[in-house]
């Protein structure tokens, strides 16, 4: 497949706006990575990451600050409109804050989260795409470290949301479309983590806060399924729709 499914269309539209629609990660083995079996129950436990990168005059300084807030407050308003849903001495938020690779490792390695979320900066090097990474205070935290640190954790997250830019590309041209380990969306399904959302291209921070509240609002309060949770985000965005949380 050449061409992102987010960009074709027939004759009665875009059908991104008509399919819940994603993709299947097939492994070097030639066979699609199996969920994590260990999944804790109970309610969720929620995390969300946007470091502070220092700096003067970086692009990074303040990289998804914005969204951050907004999903951290997301999250807080959901903790009261629904009990026993989310577990709310296991909400974590750091936003806009110190945060090195190893805590973040640390985190995904002990704390047993089910939806984690990282707004900031990332990258994809279409050369050696192992090293794409996201950007923490003290540096990059790459795929490969990324499909280690899931290696070893006690337990892996249900859901990952990497809000960077290029968060979720994935071998492009230079790859099959569904070969191998590339990219952070990869490094995550491939150690069973069930579904990893991501923007494929750069995304204004204004777009980006309020896909994250759509995704969750109907993700969280209607109960939909991930695909159609995404699908009523895009159209919202789309149509200027503000999300109730």
């Amino acid at each position: 497949m050449r061409y992102p499914w987010e960009l074709l269309r027939d004759r009665h539209g875009w059908l991104v706006d008509r399919f819940a629609i994603g993709r299947q990660v097939i492994t070097e083995s030639g066979s699609a990575p199996r969920w994590s079996s260990n999944n804790r129950q109970g309610p969720l436990r929620l995390l969300v990451v946007a470091p502070s990168i220092t700096g003067t005059g970086s692009e990074l300084v303040g990289a998804g600050s914005l969204e951050g807030f907004h999903v951290a407050d997301c999250f807080a308003r959901l903790l009261d409109r629904l009990p026993g849903v989310i577990d709310p001495s296991n909400y974590k938020k750091h936003v806009d804050q110190p945060v090195t690779v190893e805590e973040f490792r640390s985190l995904l390695r002990s704390r047993k989260y089910d939806i984690v979320h990282f707004a900031g900066h990332g990258r994809y090097d279409p050369v050696e795409p192992e090293r794409s990474c996201w950007m923490f205070t003290d540096g990059p935290f790459y795929a490969f470290e990324l499909q280690q640190t899931l290696a070893n954790a006690e337990v892996r997250p249900w859901l990952i949301y990497g809000s960077a830019c290029e968060g979720a590309q994935d071998g492009g041209a230079q790859q099959s479309y569904h070969d191998g380990v590339y990219g952070m969306a990869t490094a995550a399904l491939s150690q069973g983590v069930a579904a990893y959302v991501g923007p494929l291209w750069k995304i204004s921070d204004t777009d980006a806060k309020n896909l994250a509240a759509a995704f969750y609002e109907a993700l969280l309060i209607r109960r939909t399924s991930l695909g159609e949770a995404l699908a009523l985000a895009r159209r919202s965005v789309r149509d200027g729709v503000r999300s109730p949380i």
